[in-house]
């Protein structure tokens, strides 16, 4: 990849390769996996040994209260017996036998969780990220990887994982509820295969090449991956972010170095022995076929030397080495586009939206001017049949907190009790109590969470007061989640929600079975009694919120006003036209002229006292002042119009509303970093931030003050 920078930027980032590859302290070639490669010598300085690593542990994570993840889960392990151990050895060891294994043998150390040795890696991780497809396996399951170092051990920070990012240790709690974490004493039954939980949208999961070599993966027409010669592996950055774009051409010319990669002259033969760079366009989100929505690199890699050049990523790729953590996406090459970068890919850091607009051309969709229905911001994608109210009384808001974790349990005990000690007159007015404290919600079939939960109501004459106090005092400890009750529980959670946070995984079973507002009829909590106010009083928080001093660069809530996103990939057609149709619905309800405010880009100094429909930028990506990497428009919104805009907002950000489901954030106009990122609500994807212009906006608004 050409650098991007100028001439001046250009010869600092070689003075600054120059210095890591000192530190790096790379060694005369000697010989691994049969070709020449450059190993690191150096301990890194993380204090672990880094790379080769002794092996990787695979937590298989599902969904205990879902009986469909229940029984993908115990078909995923008996086909994964099948295909990787002989019929005549037991492939699930007792716990007495695990201390005969060996960091040279592949086996199960618990339930659900899986040492592969390096060995290994690039046929068994494949095949478990495919498989744990729903098209395939029956329901979607996430997996869990991380890299295990002779001296640290297993930790989060060499972590890779398939599908949702849990931000708590879910494997662990979710064995604690069956064998507390020890290993079955004995396989699981034959495997049957279960009716699939979503739509088949066969295209995509049809060789998109004119052949696709033999085998395929069961239900598909897709190289199974255990037979995928290779790899592709992409780097995805921030093109206006400088710091991002120098990371990126420091990990580029670091592998060119140690793997001895040179440019692709063509596009390479499956079989072709030696890694090379894949030619990207500069600014692929302009173009309607790329499927990336962002500056990315590409590698080739055979699948020989796979395992060796993603675990060098998993530790290269850190701040400590090339000034800013790059994310990362490797899938093996199937056939299958739409499905290899959708479907089965494999992460590492930030998971930046896909271009499924552009996957679905590449791939041959039939019907390319509608997203398919698996896609779950199509408004095909199979929502139960509810009818739903389009002004809200009340709205939900969900503490999720790890049961397993006296942290995050501290967290939510505090951030309730504090809450009610807030807002003792609302709370006595009955227009915010709480519904109950559950633990074990991610065990119950009729709740949506995979975590523990508190439900506390909120009337919405409460919303204007209460919402911003929960931004800004939210312990990242715990996740919020922030709903309509608008009546029809499936699209209220799922479509009609913002999140506080991390972006949350539901239960869609328990969103979707004949006791929808089970969870909705327990009797009223702590909160909700008259002298709720005493009854806090002199409690002491277990966890003190941080109180800001008075040289806080935040300006404390309640705010004067918030700026409302609406993101979207602007090679996405089906994304730009429901922005479109969204921003004129809104024009329209609200009797506002589109841009009449778009002023002082990217973010207002001196905010308009009304309601106003501000700047609609199409390439932020090209400004390295803005702190948003994608296209976006956004929205004045003065206090007192917060509860009137979020309702509408939260009705009418839907597929069924505006043909295609959309990222919307709520960003507090605090004055800092953290109404960007800690204070801000979200709702879709959670996309990275242009933090050197972050940084850059913000020192200068505090300089200015």
């Amino acid at each position: 990849a050409p650098s991007q920078l100028p001439m001046t930027h250009t010869s600092t980032l070689l003075l600054t390769l120059a210095t890591v590859l000192q530190h790096l302290n790379a060694i005369p070639t000697q010989k691994l996996n049969g070709r020449e490669s450059i190993v690191v010598d150096r301990k890194p300085s993380t204090g672990c040994d880094g790379p080769p690593w002794v092996g990787y542990s695979v937590n298989i994570i599902h969904q205990p209260n879902n009986p469909r993840s229940v029984q993908t889960k115990t078909w995923l392990i008996t086909k994964f017996c099948e295909a990787f151990f002989p019929p005549e050895s037991p492939c699930i060891a007792s716990s007495a036998s695990l201390s005969q294994n060996t960091t040279n043998s592949l086996h199960f150390t618990s339930d659900t969780s899986i040492f592969i040795p390096p060995s290994h890696l690039h046929t068994a991780l494949p095949w478990l990220a495919q498989q744990a497809n729903a098209h395939v396996g029956g329901h979607n399951l996430d997996l869990s990887i991380h890299a295990i170092d002779s001296r640290c051990g297993e930790t989060a920070k060499f972590e890779m994982f398939v599908g949702a990012k849990h931000n708590f240790n879910a494997a662990a709690l979710y064995r604690s509820t069956t064998r507390r974490g020890s290993a079955p004493t004995h396989p699981p039954t034959k495997a049957v295969k279960i009716t699939k939980s979503t739509p088949t949208d066969d295209w995509i999961f049809n060789c998109a090449q004119s052949d696709c070599p033999l085998p395929y993966a069961n239900e598909t027409k897709c190289t199974d991956a255990i037979h995928a010669n290779a790899f592709h592996v992409h780097f995805h950055f921030a093109r206006n972010d400088v710091t991002a774009v120098t990371a990126s051409e420091k990990v580029h010319l670091l592998l060119t170095e140690v793997f001895r990669m040179t440019k692709c002259d063509a596009l390479p033969v499956l079989g072709s022995p030696e890694p090379c760079w894949l030619p990207e366009p500069e600014y692929p989100q302009k173009i309607k076929e790329s499927p990336f929505v962002t500056g990315t690199i590409t590698a080739f890699v055979p699948n020989a030397i796979w395992t060796e050049f993603i675990g060098w990523v998993l530790m290269y790729r850190q701040q400590e080495y090339i000034g800013d953590e790059i994310d990362v996406m490797t899938h093996p090459i199937t056939g299958c586009d739409y499905a290899d970068h959708v479907s089965w890919a494999i992460h590492i850091g930030n998971i930046w939206p896909s271009n499924n607009f552009g996957l679905s051309l590449t791939s041959h969709n039939p019907n390319p001017s509608a997203p398919p229905p698996s896609d779950p911001k199509s408004p095909s994608y199979p929502y139960p049949t509810e009818s739903c109210e389009s002004s809200f009384d009340e709205y939900v808001l969900h503490i999720l907190f790890d049961p397993s974790n006296k942290t995050s349990v501290d967290a939510k005990t505090s951030m309730l009790q504090t809450l009610g000690r807030m807002f003792p007159d609302i709370v006595k007015n009955g227009e915010l109590f709480a519904i109950e404290d559950d633990p074990y919600a991610y065990m119950k079939g009729t709740s949506p969470f995979v975590t523990g939960q508190v439900q506390i109501r909120v009337s919405s004459t409460a919303v204007e007061r209460v919402l911003p106090w929960v931004m800004e005092n939210r312990p990242i400890e715990v996740d919020l989640l922030f709903a309509p009750d608008g009546s029809c529980m499936f699209r209220d959670y799922f479509v009609r929600s913002m999140y506080f946070g991390n972006s949350i995984p539901f239960n869609e079973f328990g969103l979707s079975n004949d006791n929808l507002n089970s969870i909705l009829e327990f009797d009223a909590g702590a909160l909700t009694s008259d002298n709720a106010e005493e009854e806090l009083e002199g409690e002491t928080p277990i966890v003190k919120f941080d109180e800001a001093s008075e040289d806080s660069a935040c300006t404390k809530s309640p705010w004067s006003g918030y700026l409302l996103y609406v993101l979207y990939p602007p090679n996405n057609a089906w994304a730009s036209a429901a922005v479109e149709n969204f921003l004129q619905k809104f024009a329209d309800f609200f009797e506002l002229d589109r841009k009449e405010c778009a002023i002082d880009y990217p973010v207002p100094k001196q905010s308009p006292q009304r309601l106003c429909m501000m700047n609609e930028v199409l390439e932020p990506f090209l400004n390295p002042a803005d702190p948003m990497v994608t296209s976006y428009a956004n929205v004045f919104l003065p206090a007192s119009n917060l509860t009137e805009v979020l309702a509408w907002t939260l009705d009418n950000k839907t597929p069924t509303a505006v043909g295609y489901g959309l990222d919307v954030w709520l960003v507090p106009l605090c004055n800092c970093i953290e109404g960007f990122t800690q204070f801000a609500v979200k709702s879709g994807a959670d996309w990275p931030l242009n933090k050197f212009a972050l940084q850059n906006l913000f020192v200068g608004r505090q300089s200015d003050s």
